[in-house]
């Protein structure tokens, strides 16, 4: 789990999902070399399915730490981010950052 990365993200422009993520690598690379670090050249592209909805996406990205223990199921797991719009509809249905036991299976 502390080797990968999740990402939901909403195209809207004419770039393909290679191509951001190619952007992205492209602009974050130097900063990861300085730690010895490098992206992997390749990436695992996961498109939404019909039935699954951006709710639970969002739980499962948020609750991969937890199901990997990389975090104690008791403590935030503070690389995880939301935006404004996502947190203001998730975060008050978790228990103040963190999830409930039942969802950690």
């Amino acid at each position: 789990m502390p080797d990968h990365l999740h990402l939901l993200v909403r195209l809207t422009g004419n770039l393909s999902v290679a191509r951001c993520v190619a952007r992205l690598k492209s602009k974050t690379s130097r900063h990861l070399r300085s730690y010895n670090l490098e992206w992997q050249t390749n990436f695992y592209e996961h498109r939404m399915r019909n039935g699954e909805t951006v709710e639970d996406v969002v739980r499962y990205i948020f609750l991969n730490p937890y199901r990997e223990r990389v975090v104690g199921k008791d403590a935030p797991y503070r690389w995880f981010w939301l935006g404004t719009e996502e947190a203001a509809w998730f975060i008050p249905d978790t228990d103040n950052g963190r999830p409930f036991p039942e969802w950690i299976r």
